[in-house]
């Protein structure tokens, strides 16, 4: 005979599982604010480069703290939910499996995005471009020229001379 675990949100419930919870919780806590505020201060040394190549070294260091808190961020909150999930008494085994799955099918469903993401990988590695330079891009809707303001594995945010951000 299987044991019953509590019921969800009783008294019992919050016993076993409140450390766990608040934990994790914590943990991400942390996480978000703490690559907030690097990355803030990384954006700000950025700024205060010149067009040296200590200047573009900040660039290109603030554009990896930008990507890696984002993804440290992410994956933080997403231990916060399958926590959250396995204490609800949800089995968190299919959706892990269904993630790996879903990761392969995307691998091959979504090639543009795959195609996009090595794309900016390469960005990344050979340096073409960091936050706070200014470029001209040719894209399939014409010429973008202005200044990085965002840079993902995907896109590419510029502002433009005329303030749109495009």
């Amino acid at each position: 005979m299987l044991a019953q675990s509590p019921a969800p949100f009783s008294h019992d419930w919050f016993d076993a599982h409140v450390w766990e919870i608040a934990v994790t919780f914590a943990i991400a806590i942390v996480f978000t604010v703490v690559s907030r505020r690097w990355v803030k201060r990384y954006r700000g040394r950025a700024k205060a480069g010149g067009d040296d190549a200590e200047g573009r070294r900040r660039r290109r260091t603030a554009t990896v703290v930008g990507l890696i808190s984002g993804i440290v961020v992410v994956v933080a909150w997403f231990v916060l939910i399958l926590t959250l999930l396995k204490a609800l008494g949800v089995d968190i085994t299919p959706i892990l499996a269904s993630a790996g799955i879903a990761g392969i099918a995307l691998g091959f469903g979504a090639q543009a995005l795959v195609r996009d993401t090595i794309s900016g990988l390469f960005i990344f590695v050979e340096g073409q471009f960091d936050v706070g330079d200014i470029v001209d891009l040719t894209t399939s809707a014409g010429t973008v020229s202005g200044t990085v303001e965002t840079l993902s594995l995907r896109t590419t945010g510029v502002r433009q001379y005329d303030g749109s951000l495009s």
